[in-house]
């Protein structure tokens, strides 16, 4: 098979979240446009009117920085206070959305993912400053996490497990 000959794979609307969740924290978005050509350099090609529904469903508001320039920034869901739904920078969110599988290996646990959703759920568990967790590293559909000791990365695997609905 030829490149040309080769299926297209449509990334998900969870992968596509996550790669707006991660674009909108590393970098300073003030348009939907400028998000728009972000995601055409890594591959998405979106509609404004899909664009905005996304926005939309992960919270993303335009707020004011110190300079009082407008940029759009991801803000807590409503009844996420409440528990009743998770942040969708929390934990559970991201592990809820990607996690398709976990093994834990020694001091390590090896997450796969949905593909381009290995970066963002690294990044969250860096976040999260879980106990006994080292660090963090993300391929395209894998996490590697660097665990303290054997009995560090055998909770943090039943964690993500119980989290996800797999275990």
């Amino acid at each position: 098979m030829t490149d040309d000959t080769l299926p297209r794979v449509v990334p998900s609307k969870a992968t596509r979240h996550a790669v707006i969740s991660r674009l909108l924290q590393e970098n300073v978005i003030r348009s939907q446009r400028a998000l728009q050509n972000h995601l055409n350099v890594l591959g998405f090609n979106v509609t404004q009117a899909t664009l905005s529904r996304d926005l939309e469903e992960l919270s993303a508001t335009k707020i004011r920085d110190r300079d009082g320039n407008l940029h759009y920034s991801l803000v807590p869901s409503e009844g996420a206070a409440g528990g009743a739904k998770p942040l969708n920078g929390s934990l559970d969110y991201w592990v809820k959305q990607f996690l398709l599988k976990s093994t834990r290996a020694c001091n390590q646990v090896i997450l796969r993912t949905h593909p381009a959703a290995a970066s963002p759920l690294a990044s969250i568990i860096d976040k999260e400053n879980l106990d006994g967790v080292l660090g963090t590293i993300a391929g395209d559909n894998t996490v590697l996490i660097i665990c303290r000791d054997e009995e560090s990365a055998q909770a943090l695997h039943e964690l993500l497990l119980s989290i996800s609905g797999l275990g």
